[in-house]
């Protein structure tokens, strides 16, 4: 993500994770699940550790947990633009969080040949040089 110059920023990053969720705007894509790779970045303005645990810390646990056991529960979506969006509503929540990029993409779909993804990036407030 692109901060102005001379901000501190902590950056927790979230990759390579791999789920099956219900996603297609085409036929075929409709009639199973399919895997989709999840990166997740989340930032914040930062001048170093001050705590003693993880209260003061980003946390990507419950990130991670919403991906692997909640999507998979959900129904069709035909957009991986309403998964990201999603995604990205859900990183917002924790009020330690003022940024974040969020990268889907659907590894399955054209087996060895290509990979749609999309990717997000969204700051809590406008970013201010």
């Amino acid at each position: 993500m692109m901060w102005p110059p001379g901000i501190n920023v902590q950056t927790l990053s979230l990759k390579d994770v791999c789920v099956q969720i219900r996603l297609g705007a085409f036929d075929y894509e409709r009639q199973d699940p399919q895997t989709v790779e999840v990166h997740v970045e989340l930032s914040r303005r930062y001048d170093g550790y001050q705590g003693e645990d993880l209260s003061g810390c980003m946390n990507y646990d419950p990130v991670y947990r919403y991906v692997t056991e909640d999507w998979p529960m959900r129904e069709h979506l035909d957009l991986i633009e309403a998964w990201a969006e999603d995604l990205v509503r859900f990183c917002l929540r924790d009020p330690i969080v003022e940024a974040c990029r969020v990268r889907l993409r659907k590894v399955d779909i054209f087996p060895g040949t290509a990979s749609p993804e999309i990717e997000l990036v969204r700051y809590r407030d406008p970013v201010k040089p």
